[in-house]
């Protein structure tokens, strides 16, 4: 009896010591980024549909997505967002100051993957500057483009004509512009690289 007592008591410790993963899927990968739906509340430039790239590192429910080619990142920062999942539903963020006026941006990511080579959420952006406040709303869909799950027939070229994210144009979304609402040449991270 003592050592099935033994036996049952290292089984309960043992199932407590590792923390069960819930992640469904693994989307470590590129992805083609396409986003749609774009509205805007308040003072703020309206903007238009956008298709770029878009890189996922996922390790276990924790992951890290990060805007490539198609999107302005201005600071670049903006365009890396740290996150979290639970079974299909992935859940990032990013925050912090994005220009030499204190202005404060935060961003957020939703979305539930479908399968291991697609995925389609939400996104929301709120940029705030003394009164002055300005949010960005977004639908997107992700298509692997490559990675471990990556459909054979994928096609790798469809950022061919993407904007390569250099930032021409004057690549920046200052207070003063957005709070006269005028239009902005640039962008901030994916919400607003992808409105601007």
């Amino acid at each position: 009896m003592r050592i099935l007592g033994t036996f049952a008591c290292a089984c309960l410790v043992a199932s407590f010591a590792l923390p069960a993963l819930s992640a469904t899927y693994d989307l470590t990968g590129e992805w083609e980024l396409s986003t749609t739906n774009n509205a805007e509340v308040g003072p703020c430039p309206s903007e238009e549909d956008t298709v770029g790239t878009a890189t996922i590192e996922q390790t276990g429910d924790s992951f890290v997505l990060t805007i490539g080619d198609g999107f302005v990142c201005a600071p670049e920062w903006v365009c890396t967002y740290g996150g979290t999942v639970d079974g299909d539903a992935y859940s990032a963020a990013n925050a912090g100051t994005v220009d030499d006026e204190g202005g404060y941006l935060q961003q957020t990511l939703e979305f539930t993957a479908t399968s291991a080579d697609a995925a389609a959420g939400s996104g929301t952006s709120v940029y705030e500057l003394d009164a002055t406040t300005c949010e960005w709303t977004f639908d997107f869909t992700l298509e692997r483009t490559s990675g471990p799950d990556a459909d054979s027939d994928s096609d790798s070229d469809s950022d061919a004509d993407a904007d390569d994210g250099s930032g021409s144009g004057d690549g920046s979304c200052s207070a003063a512009r957005i709070g006269r609402g005028l239009p902005s040449g640039g962008a901030i991270g994916l919400l607003l690289a992808a409105l601007f």
